[in-house]
């Protein structure tokens, strides 16, 4: 069994969980290319991710900080929310679709979360942590679909509809916010649509000012 702990950025990037994780070195070899991501590895973007997310937690309110802290049973919320970001794209690689050199994972979130459910109990994590770490897992995109609406409607207001309701939505809760802005945050986005990749982080932005 792997404690959490002992699962870092450091050990992904030099292979020292290779014979514990294999599925996620796997994700070397899925190569996506779109408006997100270009020509990148998915074990690539996720190490980005991660590095992304470390910066973006210093820089949060100490609320924040304090409810990271916060034990579900063996382990802390943050480092819950740190291996649901390893995992977030694992099922990249039975999802991806490949279209004149464009690629696209769908449903990747389901497929990713139901693989990390079936190797979790190689990991020390209670019931009630492999349950938490597989929702983060499967919402992390619905903040991109629904900002994806907005953009594609050219109707802001959707946004406010969204933010207006925010404790009846599922997706609202602080590590799925966290995800998804280090999600975005690495994106290629932020080079193929600049004013997109703007609009997409303010609006975490103030999702986080509300926590």
């Amino acid at each position: 069994m792997i404690k959490v702990s002992a699962i870092t950025i450091e050990k992904l990037k030099n292979n020292k969980l290779r014979n514990e994780l294999p599925s996620i070195y796997e994700l070397k070899e899925v190569i996506e290319n779109n408006g997100w991501h270009n020509h990148e590895s998915v074990f690539h973007h996720t190490i980005e991710v991660l590095k992304y997310l470390d910066k973006m937690l210093a820089n949060q309110s100490q609320k924040v900080k304090s409810a990271l802290l916060n034990r579900i049973d063996k382990n802390t919320r943050k480092q819950i929310l740190i291996l649901a970001c390893i995992f977030h794209d694992l099922g990249k690689k039975e999802t991806l679709i490949k279209n004149q050199g464009q690629t696209a994972c769908p449903n990747h979130e389901r497929i990713s979360a139901q693989k990390f459910m079936r190797l979790s109990n190689k990991i020390e994590l209670s019931n009630r942590e492999r349950n938490r770490v597989s929702k983060i897992i499967r919402l992390h995109s619905k903040h991109h679909i629904i900002l994806g609406d907005a953009i594609n409607s050219q109707n802001p207001k959707l946004i406010e509809r969204f933010l207006n309701r925010k404790n009846k939505f599922e997706g609202m809760d602080l590590e799925v916010v966290l995800l998804s802005t280090a999600d975005t945050g690495v994106s290629y986005l932020k080079k193929t649509s600049p004013k997109e990749y703007r609009f997409r982080m303010n609006y975490y932005k103030r999702i986080l000012n509300t926590f």
